[in-house]
């Protein structure tokens, strides 16, 4: 998840702008005319996920991208933007509310998400440089529960028994102090869970019950 964060912005750092579709209007009257130019020409309307590429005049280089969003509340096109957007570090701009910049940081990360466990990724996804006002900690705990899951329903059931399922199970308890208990296989009837064993004795991996308890 870190990797789709940059640390600090550089000289080489482009500014995203977020836009409603009523507000870009507004935005694009306070710009150069040649940017309303572009934006105007790209038949751009700032839908919510959509993103523009806005490049310098007569030069191979970007100075700002545009993401449009539907309201302060929105995550999926922040999203939608961390998958569009070319490899690259980003910067929020004009700084952004709290929650709304950590909205946009939730979004960044859950659209970075690549599942890797049997390839390596091949494309490098662009990088946002968070603001300091942007609650750092929810970010990380949304997105790595959001991979966490992520992960397990990516992976193949001839990887994700239950077997690999309860391990994952008392790896996220040790990491939270939590109780994890797992019954197996003939237990099940002696724990009176009697369903979860027919249903699961058919196959040559025991079923179980996995008891996960935090709090």
């Amino acid at each position: 998840m870190t990797q789709c964060f940059a640390a600090r912005a550089t000289r080489r750092t482009i500014p995203v702008t977020s836009l409603t579709t009523p507000g870009l209007k507004a935005w694009l009257r306070k710009q150069p005319a040649a940017t309303a130019r572009w934006v105007q020409a790209s038949d751009y309307e700032a839908s919510p996920g959509s993103v523009l590429l806005i490049p310098a005049a007569g030069k191979d280089r970007t100075v700002r991208a545009l993401v449009g969003v539907s309201d302060d509340k929105d995550i999926w096109s922040w999203g939608a933007a961390a998958a569009a957007l070319p490899h690259g570090s980003y910067r929020l701009d004009p700084p952004l509310k709290t929650k709304t910049a950590t909205n946009a940081g939730i979004g960044w990360a859950l659209g970075a998400y690549e599942f890797s466990q049997y390839q390596t990724p091949k494309r490098k996804r662009p990088r946002l440089v968070l603001p300091a006002r942007a609650d750092r900690k929810a970010i990380e705990r949304a997105a790595s529960a959001t991979y966490l899951v992520r992960d397990l329903i990516n992976t193949p059931a001839n990887d994700m028994g239950p077997a690999e399922l309860a391990t994952a199970a008392r790896r996220l308890a040790r990491e939270f102090k939590a109780r994890c208990q797992v019954i197996v296989g003939d237990d099940l009837l002696r724990a009176k869970c009697p369903a979860i064993h027919a249903v699961g004795r058919a196959s040559d991996r025991a079923p179980r019950l996995i008891d996960l308890t935090w709090g």
